[in-house]
């Protein structure tokens, strides 16, 4: 019996081997409950790498709309409920809102000026 085999029938390892089962959790889409420009990113980066390219686009909506929980983003993308294309013209809008890179700049810069003084 080889080494393999013998890790195979350990528990610890029968999940990892098999192919099935991860033993780290896997990664979550965040929340969006705040005008935070980073926050906004975090979840645009997680819609874009976790959500499968085959879902249909009111799957992926539907995450979306889940975890929209500032009041004004949820706005926007309500708006788009009817449109063909519900998730992709609600991101572009919500881009549009938050997701600018210049946001992000000053929202750096706020954090440094209001830095305490030495």
């Amino acid at each position: 019996m080889g080494p393999l085999a013998v890790m195979h029938n350990l528990p610890q390892y029968s999940a990892y081997m098999s192919g099935n089962k991860s033993r780290v959790e896997g990664p979550t889409f965040p929340y969006f409950h705040k005008e935070d420009p980073h926050e906004y990113m975090m979840l645009k980066m997680a819609l874009t790498n976790l959500l499968p390219p085959w879902e249909t686009e009111i799957y992926k909506y539907h995450i979306l709309l889940d975890h929209l929980k500032l009041p004004a983003a949820r706005h926007i993308a309500l708006a788009y409920t009817h449109d063909q294309q519900p998730f992709t013209r609600s991101l572009a809008a919500l881009d549009q809102q938050y997701g600018q890179p210049h946001h992000l700049a000053l929202k750096e810069i706020t954090s440094i000026v209001n830095l305490p003084k030495v």
